[in-house]
């Protein structure tokens, strides 16, 4: 399963923040983590060979961000709930899911999953 990890600085230096946050991970997977990067927000998360494709963070419409490591049972049903295509990114569904049910979107989320979210919900 693959850590992930979120910062939120508005500093002068949030690349060396965030290259600690990756280096820090990394210290439970062997190399450091893989990051993502938009205005003062960082992502992390450690990849692994099932974890490479799509690790990077997904934002809705609306503005908010979801990193999601695990899968979700039910995510055609939800992509379906949600007007998405049934071959979505799990985040891109989670965070949707957010936007719609805010912290009720666990209780409609079937699966092993931890997410970090960030945004207008």
């Amino acid at each position: 399963m693959p850590l992930i990890a979120f910062l939120d600085r508005s500093e002068s230096n949030l690349q060396a923040s965030t290259d600690k946050l990756a280096a820090s991970l990394g210290l439970f997977a062997g190399q450091a983590a893989a990051t993502h990067s938009t205005g003062t927000s960082s992502f992390a998360q450690t990849v692994s060979p099932h974890s490479a494709r799509r690790w990077r963070p997904q934002q809705t419409a609306r503005g908010t961000w979801a990193l999601f490591a695990g899968w979700l049972d039910n995510a055609d049903e939800l992509a379906g709930t949600l007007g998405l295509p049934a071959e979505s990114d799990n985040a891109l569904i989670y965070g949707m899911a957010v936007d719609r049910w805010g912290d009720d979107a666990d209780r409609r989320a079937t699966g092993c999953y931890a997410t970090i979210t960030k945004g207008t919900a």
